[in-house]
C-alpha cells in the first residue's frame, strides 16, 4: 500500500505497537497518522519547523514529536 498525503519529504515512520496503525513526520511540519489497513489519514498535527522524529507509546494511544522548532509534543493518538 502507499500512503499519500505529506508535501514534502518523510523523515520518520513508525508502526503502533498494536499493529493497526502508522505514524509519519516529515519536511512539511506535520505528524500523521494512518489506518495501516486502510491508508486513510486519521489524524494530522502541526509543528512550526520540520519534523525529524516520531514514536508511539507502548499502548498505541499517544505518539511524540521532535522537531526543528526546539520542541517535543505529544499527541492523542485515539
Amino acid at each position: 500500500m502507499t500512503y499519500r498525503g505529506h508535501g514534502d519529504y518523510v523523515d520518520s515512520v513508525a508502526w503502533s505497537p498494536d499493529n493497526t496503525r502508522i505514524v509519519s513526520a516529515g519536511k512539511d511540519r506535520t505528524v500523521q497518522i494512518w489506518g495501516a489497513s486502510t491508508g486513510s489519514t486519521l489524524h494530522t498535527y502541526n509543528h512550526s519547523d520540520q519534523v525529524e522524529g516520531v514514536a508511539w507509546s507502548p499502548f498505541s494511544s499517544e505518539v511524540a514529536s521532535a522537531s526543528d522548532d526546539g520542541t517535543v509534543k505529544v499527541w492523542g493518538a485515539s
